[in-house]
């Protein structure tokens, strides 16, 4: 096997481990928030001033067989609610309660839907009304409409209607995703929260990723970028689903975790992964990780099976303030500019 370059990236710091066939090294970074593809190759360049002895970034990249990424960007951008506000149109009666069943759901809709969601009359005037609704919803502020229709013919229906009334081509145009086509679910609520989820993260992914991708094609390199995902498994960027990109850092540590399991015979084993902006929880049973067949994020259950990790938005660079009267730790965080207080570049 070749050279391997692996990148977790935080909130705060990002990390990358090379092992180059007989030895590994670790080098660490700041994250850079305003382009996250810098901190990716400034790491890289770091790694290879350590196993060279000078910093040579085209040796080392066209000596890799593969560079996986994974990262908690999703997870903070999620608990951070630093996103698109999200929309949803319906024909299903009843899917705003549907997915508000519990407390979670409750908090989880309020921070990214709000009062955008509209249900659309499968008896009424089709073309009428849902472009009337769609045109309400983005005069809320939704940036990203959620479609979802109790079968994939009904569905289809609204395709055929909304693509000819808001062609992709024009500025007006906001981009909307189909419920059925992101996941074959016949739960409503859960296919719902699956595509507002995704829709949530794509964007910060996407900018992300593609930049990377670009970054590596200006040094000649032949073998794609991997995204490490949150079932354990890794897929081009292209073909990767951001919903799928949720705490796969996380998934990594449970990975390592497991493997010291074995080793040491370690029935239950507890990991705590401690980051800038969040607090990651997770479990090994018997040397395996725990997945759940219908993963959970913030308590609400999604569509695919994913790792049972449990997020929080307390970590090293949580903003710590009096709200009411009350201290209060996250889920802000400070990043890496100008990054926690000990870092000593200022800020309070």
């Amino acid at each position: 096997m070749g050279t391997l370059i692996n990148i977790d990236n935080g909130g705060t710091l990002t990390d990358i481990c090379v092992w180059d066939g007989n030895a590994f090294t670790f080098t660490k970074t700041l994250t850079t928030p305003h382009d996250l593809s810098e901190c990716l190759f400034t790491g890289i360049e770091k790694a290879s001033d350590a196993l060279y002895g000078e910093a040579d970034i085209t040796r080392l990249l066209h000596a890799t067989e593969h560079i996986r990424y994974s990262t908690t960007q999703g997870t903070n951008a999620l608990v951070e609610r630093r996103g698109p506000m999200i929309g949803i149109l319906t024909t299903i009666g009843g899917l705003d309660a549907g997915m508000k069943r519990g407390a979670a759901e409750k908090k989880l809709f309020t921070g990214l839907v709000g009062d955008r969601f509209l249900t659309v009359d499968p008896e009424a005037d089709l073309e009428f009304d849902a472009v009337q609704k769609i045109n309400r919803l983005t005069t809320l502020g939704a940036a990203r409409v959620v479609v979802a229709a109790a079968t994939p013919e009904e569905e289809r229906q609204l395709r055929h209607v909304l693509l000819r009334k808001f062609p992709r081509h024009l500025l007006g145009s906001v981009p909307l995703i189909y419920s059925w086509e992101l996941a074959g679910d016949r739960d409503d609520a859960r296919r719902a929260w699956s595509c507002v989820v995704n829709a949530f993260l794509h964007p910060t992914m996407e900018r992300f990723l593609y930049s990377a991708e670009r970054r590596l094609q200006a040094y000649k390199v032949v073998n794609p970028l991997l995204v490490y995902r949150n079932d354990g498994a890794s897929s081009r960027v292209a073909k990767s689903v951001a919903l799928k990109t949720y705490s796969s850092g996380p998934r990594g540590g449970l990975e390592g975790t497991a493997a010291l399991a074995r080793v040491y015979g370690l029935p239950h084993a507890l990991m705590m992964d401690i980051g800038g902006t969040t607090t990651d929880v997770g479990v090994v049973e018997g040397g395996a990780v725990a997945v759940a067949d219908r993963g959970g994020i913030e308590g609400v259950h999604i569509s695919y099976p994913m790792s049972d990790v449990t997020s929080s938005g307390v970590g090293g660079s949580s903003v710590i303030q009096v709200v009411d009267g009350e201290i209060t730790v996250g889920p802000q965080s400070v990043g890496a500019a100008p990054g926690p207080a000990c870092f000593g570049f200022g800020g309070k």
